[in-house]
């Protein structure tokens, strides 16, 4: 073996030990934010905001146990993980230094957007709540991506139809069958999908 043999089997050992260390500290970040995520979305609903249960003659829901990341899920972690992080401007915030008229709708910003205006995610919803399509805010907000008060009202029309920010935020952070008082229907809502 040459000294040119010898040195490219080190190389690809210290490749080895850097992609094995960049997995092991994608799946630490994937387990971590997976916990934060489930503790985020624990919420404790008051008893007097619960409707009166209704019998629902629907089949049961079969549910599907999820498997464990695969190496491909693992590989787009770390890809995260090491990809170039996008310069944006930084959240938007009111006259108290929070995005959002009070905490329930902070939170559903926060969670939805980082309070991030001109945010556009993968499906196309935009904006601090992500309005989905995009052109439903669009439409009343034609500057959405610079006009705060403009998506903040919006945004707060849609809740209403909740009742209110905190109907909204329990309905937004509710797991398994959970009723909203914008439909006034019962839905299966996943853990892995906060959506409101």
């Amino acid at each position: 073996m040459n000294l040119q043999e010898k040195r490219a089997g080190r190389l690809r050992i210290i490749v080895f030990i850097i992609v094995t260390a960049l997995i092991l500290a994608g799946i630490k970040v994937y387990e971590d934010n997976k916990n934060k995520v489930l503790e985020q979305r624990t919420v404790i609903v008051h008893a007097e905001a619960l409707p009166e249960p209704t019998v629902v003659s629907e089949p049961p829901v079969e549910v599907i146990a999820q498997p464990e990341p695969s190496v491909e899920v693992v590989e787009d972690i770390v890809e995260e993980i090491v990809a170039p992080v996008s310069v944006s401007p930084p959240p938007v915030s009111n006259q108290n230094g929070r995005c959002g008229d009070n905490d329930y709708a902070h939170a559903i910003y926060m969670g939805e957007s980082s309070c991030r205006m001109d945010i556009i995610n993968s499906i196309g919803a935009c904006g601090l709540g992500q309005s989905l399509p995009c052109e439903k805010m669009a439409n009343d907000c034609p500057n959405w991506r610079t006009d705060y008060d403009c998506q903040n009202r919006w945004f707060t029309a849609y809740a209403m139809q909740y009742g209110s920010w905190e109907n909204a935020y329990n309905f937004k952070f509710c797991t398994g069958y959970c009723y909203s008082t914008r439909t006034k229907t019962t839905v299966f809502k996943p853990v892995d999908n906060p959506w409101w």
